[in-house]
């Protein structure tokens, strides 16, 4: 399984590349907690990294969790 560690931005970048590469054109997110700062960062890494590739994306798109 590929992941992404503390450098989100370069991270995202990475992972976003690799899953384009292998032919992916829909990809989203999962695991976005608004209550905790890292998944806040990630979210907001791999919306930059979708604008900046030009891929669509929307809300539907992030899979939340939740702490409970």
């Amino acid at each position: 399984m590929d992941h992404v560690g503390v450098d989100d931005r370069r991270g995202l970048d990475a992972l976003l590349h690799h899953l384009i590469q292998g032919g992916h054109e829909k990809i989203g997110f999962f695991g976005y907690c608004p209550q905790i700062s890292w998944s806040r960062s990630r979210l907001a890494a791999w919306i930059e990294g979708m604008l900046r590739l030009d891929l669509s994306f929307d809300r539907r798109d992030i899979v939340p969790v939740s702490l409970e």
